[in-house]
C-alpha cells in the first residue's frame, strides 16, 4: 500500500513512539523484578531503588507505586510509605490491598482512629477477606470504637472461628462495653485455642472477677499459676483483695502484618 507523502511522517512518527514506548515498559518490568527480588531476599532497603526507578517511568502504574510504597513500609520508612500507599489508592480505588497497607501504616504511626476509617474502606472493597477484618477490627478497638470494632470482629470470626488475636480483641472490645458474658465466651475460646499464653488465661480469671464469678476465677488462678508464677499471684492478689481489673494492657498483642 501506498501513502501520500504527507501521511508517511506522521507513521513514522506513531512507529517512533511507539518503540520507544515498549522500550520504556520493558525497562520499567525489569526494574519492577529486580525490586521484587530484593523484597523476596529480605532486603527491603535493596528493593527501594529499582522500585522508584520503575514508578519513576511509569508513575500512573500502580502496582509499581504500592510495591514501592511496601519496600519503604518494611525499611521502616512510614511517613515516605503513607505517601506512596495514598497514592495508590487514588491511582486505582477499588485495591483493597492498598487501602489495608495504608491502614497499617497509619496504625503503626499512632494514628488508630485514621486507620480504623481506611481499614474500613478495605472491608467494603473486600468484605470476606479475614486479615482485612481482623486489622479493621484491631484498629477501630484501639480507637475505643468498640461497637466498630465488634461488628468486623464478629465477622472476622465467622470466616475464620479459629483465629486467635480475633478471639482476643473481640473479648476486649466486649470488656471494655462491660458485656463480661460475651468477653468470657470469647477469651473462653482464645484460652483453648493458645492454652499456654499467660496472658490470656490471666485476663480470663479478671473476666470471671470483673463478672463477680468468684469461684471460677479461683479455678483459673491455679491454671495461671502454672504458667506464670508472677501473674498466678498477681490473680491472686486480685481475687483476696476483691479488686476488678482493668484489661486494657491486652493491646500488649499487637498488630499482625
Amino acid at each position: 500500500m501506498r501513502y501520500p507523502l504527507c501521511v508517511v511522517p506522521a507513521i513514522i512518527l506513531f512507529t517512533v513512539i511507539s518503540i520507544s514506548a515498549q522500550k520504556t515498559e520493558n525497562q520499567a518490568s525489569a526494574l519492577y523484578n529486580a525490586g521484587v527480588q530484593k523484597l523476596g531476599e529480605g532486603d527491603a532497603q535493596g528493593a527501594i531503588e529499582p522500585f522508584s526507578k520503575a514508578a519513576a517511568l511509569e508513575p500512573d502504574n500502580e502496582q509499581y507505586v504500592y510495591s514501592l510504597g511496601f519496600a519503604y513500609y518494611k525499611a521502616n520508612d512510614l511517613p515516605k510509605a503513607e505517601q506512596l500507599f495514598v497514592r495508590a489508592t487514588k491511582l486505582r480505588p477499588s485495591d483493597h490491598l492498598a487501602f489495608n497497607q495504608l491502614g497499617a501504616v497509619l496504625f503503626a504511626l499512632g494514628r488508630p482512629a485514621e486507620a480504623c476509617d481506611t481499614f474500613s474502606t478495605a472491608v467494603n472493597l473486600a468484605p470476606s477477606e479475614p486479615q482485612i477484618l481482623e486489622n479493621a477490627g484491631r484498629a477501630c478497638m484501639s480507637a475505643e470504637r468498640f461497637k466498630q470494632a465488634i461488628a468486623y470482629l464478629e465477622r472476622g470470626k465467622e470466616v475464620n472461628p479459629d483465629d486467635f488475636y480475633v478471639r482476643v480483641f473481640l473479648g476486649y472490645s466486649y470488656s471494655k462495653r462491660r458485656e463480661y458474658k460475651e468477653a468470657i465466651v470469647e477469651f473462653e475460646t482464645a484460652a483453648k485455642l493458645n492454652p499456654t499464653e499467660p496472658l490470656v488465661q490471666y485476663y480470663l480469671g479478671s473476666l470471671y472477677l470483673a463478672a463477680k464469678d468468684k469461684l471460677a476465677a479461683i479455678r483459673q488462678q491455679k491454671k495461671v499459676e502454672l504458667l506464670d508464677a508472677s501473674l498466678g499471684e498477681k490473680l491472686y492478689r486480685e481475687i483476696y483483695g476483691d479488686k476488678v481489673v482493668d484489661v486494657s494492657d491486652i493491646k500488649a498483642f499487637g498488630p499482625r502484618e
